[in-house]
């Protein structure tokens, strides 16, 4: 009988120890959630300031002008810079000078050829040699100064602190042959661009 009683206690409390473990293992607090871990920022591609082609860029002065796609890729340029272009009389005006060609004027075949730029060729102001100088058939550049040019022209623009001129040059033609079309339509598009100089992106 003694012994029926202790069998029937000892199941019991073998029941009630397994309840309190199931209880307790469907009442234990959430674990903490992982903290995600930090994104790591997304890497921005660098700004294409010739905008797949639509701007002319030079890249010294941090500056580009719309073009139309017959110029895309066609359009080059050599810098000079601290040039004098002062008269007689009148206060020194240093200028940076962009000159410009286009490869498809330099491609035309013939010895008459003219329209590449050529650094170093020409005489200074008092007819000595300067190798800092440059000369291009085409005529056409974009000047650069700290201070506006006098006399004042209504084409100057003011870009990020600079003034910029454009100057077309005498020159009608720069190839034997020409009937002055090619180099007329590149000075154009030039001129019509500069309307729109403007800062690249970030500068």
């Amino acid at each position: 009988m003694i012994a029926t009683v202790l069998i029937s206690l000892a199941a019991v409390c073998c029941v009630a120890v397994a309840g309190w473990y199931v209880w307790h293992q469907t009442h234990l607090p959430p674990a903490p959630a992982a903290q995600a871990a930090p994104r790591s920022a997304a890497k921005q591609s660098p700004v294409n300031p010739t905008a797949a082609g639509k701007y002319f860029v030079i890249t010294e002065w941090n500056v580009r002008f719309p073009i139309d796609g017959s110029l895309k890729g066609d359009l080059k340029y050599v810098l000079r810079k601290n040039v004098d272009t002062s008269v007689a009389g009148q206060p020194s005006m240093p200028v940076d000078l962009a000159y410009f060609t286009a490869g498809s004027l330099e491609s035309i075949p013939g010895p008459g050829n003219n329209c590449a730029i050529k650094p170093g060729a020409a005489a200074g102001t008092d007819d000595t040699y300067d190798p800092t100088s440059v000369s291009s058939g085409l005529g056409m550049v974009i000047m650069r100064s700290a201070h506006r040019l006098s006399p004042e022209w209504s084409t100057d623009k003011q870009v990020a602190g600079y003034w910029y001129r454009w100057d077309k040059g005498t020159a009608a033609t720069c190839y034997a042959g020409s009937d002055g079309s090619k180099e007329s339509a590149i000075r154009n598009g030039i001129i019509d661009g500069f309307v729109g100089l403007e800062a690249t992106p970030g500068n």
